[in-house]
């Protein structure tokens, strides 16, 4: 990561190249081979202007094209030479791997590391926390007749693993949208050892013997049809809160024979719902105030859903191959990446922005030449020196 300090280039140009290793996607590049028989519009192009289209929040090639006519004095510092016509661009975007984008998610995500925690946490739980839920986006069966969901519609899903203490995606699988969660969680792999907390779509005793197999402990809202004998029924700490309790249980009839091993329940009441959360966990060093906290913490990954569909460019597309359609979340999932990093600076700095604020002020100051990191460190103040106060002399005045 390079903080540069060169302001005479303009803001967009600044992100993309201090933020994005041009060594290591050069490595994606021949890997796949993506920039063969290609001259106008190479791979690094298509992913910079790719995702710089979510951050300016283009709605189609043709605002993609202007935006790139634009920078026409310095589109040379963004590895081009020229503006590629909107037919260069939706060829490559039905034409070139989607992998490639996806593989640059991966490293830049790698290659910021550190930088994106956000410190959040829950006390006294030590364990790696991962969010995992699932978010769908529709389309139209005409136009994307390949992403079958419903009789009437279609649709893809965004699977996805949050790490809580980062807030950035650690995994994303997407696949039709009537792909069902607990089908599609299977080509996850999680990290031995972290905690998973997850919805009642994940609620498969497949599933979660196959996490316990794996040391992975989980924390998932059940639903009403599961069959259990209550072992043994836990005392709730004096200051139980919302916690109405807490037990052990084995499953009962075809379930015993699928998920073997006991598991904790643990029943909190909602009071903002006014419901009750019944939870399962093969957890049984954690207490039951921290099972709910970590399932209570599961908005986290809603807010990104609610983030990215708001913020970027993933509810309606630029192409209608499921290629074209990949490309373009991949690179949404890029540009939430810097966005966040960006943030995640600026706070250990004591400069709060909020998401969507930060892409509003991005979007605005894309094009101005001014420096990113003054920018970002100092929303509100001027970057410009105060001009000089110049006297005008009057053009009629008599001479003495």
């Amino acid at each position: 990561m390079n903080q540069s300090p060169n302001s005479n280039l303009p803001l967009c140009a600044q992100l993309v190249n201090d933020l994005i290793s041009h060594t290591a996607f050069s490595s994606i590049v021949k890997t796949y081979n993506s920039d063969r028989n290609t001259k106008k519009f190479n791979s690094w192009n298509h992913l910079v202007w790719m995702t710089l289209s979510h951050i300016a929040g283009c709605r189609g090639i043709r605002d993609i094209a202007g935006l790139m006519s634009s920078l026409q004095g310095s589109i040379n510092h963004l590895g081009g030479q020229q503006v590629p016509s909107k037919s260069t661009i939706a060829y490559q975007n039905h034409h070139r791997s989607w992998k490639v984008f996806r593989d640059a998610y991966y490293a830049i995500r790698k290659s910021l590391g550190q930088h994106l925690k956000q410190g959040y946490n829950i006390p006294e739980v030590h364990r790696r926390i991962k969010l995992l839920d699932s978010s769908t986006i529709t389309l139209s069966l005409n136009s994307f007749p390949w992403a079958t969901y419903q009789h009437e519609k279609g649709g893809i899903k965004l699977h996805t693993v949050l790490d809580f203490e980062q807030s950035t995606p650690d995994f994303v699988h997407l696949t039709n949208g009537n792909v069902p969660d607990c089908i599609a969680a299977r080509e996850i792999n999680l990290p031995k050892g972290c905690i998973v907390v997850a919805d009642r779509g994940y609620v498969d005793f497949k599933l979660l013997q196959h996490w316990d197999s794996c040391g992975v402990k989980f924390v998932v809202r059940h639903t009403k049809s599961i069959n259990f004998q209550t072992i043994q029924e836990w005392d709730l700490p004096e200051e139980h809160q919302n916690v109405l309790k807490d037990e052990v249980i084995a499953m009962q009839g075809e379930q015993s024979k699928i998920y073997k091993d006991i598991l904790r329940r643990v029943v909190a009441h909602n009071d903002d719902g006014n419901y009750d959360v019944e939870l399962l966990s093969n957890d049984f060093e954690l207490d039951c105030h921290q099972i709910a906290a970590l399932y209570r913490d599961r908005w986290y990954i809603e807010s990104f859903f609610k983030e990215i569909k708001q913020l970027l460019r993933i509810k309606s597309f630029m192409g209608t191959s499921a290629n074209a359609v990949l490309i373009q979340v991949w690179t949404a999932m890029i540009a939430f990446l810097l966005v966040r990093y960006l943030q995640t600076l600026a706070k250990q700095k004591e400069i709060k922005w909020n998401t969507s604020n930060l892409v509003v002020f991005l979007r605005l100051n894309l094009l101005n030449k001014t420096n990113l990191w003054y920018w970002l460190y100092n929303p509100y103040k001027s970057i410009h020196a105060k001009p000089p106060d110049l006297h005008q002399g009057d053009l009629f005045a008599k001479n003495g």
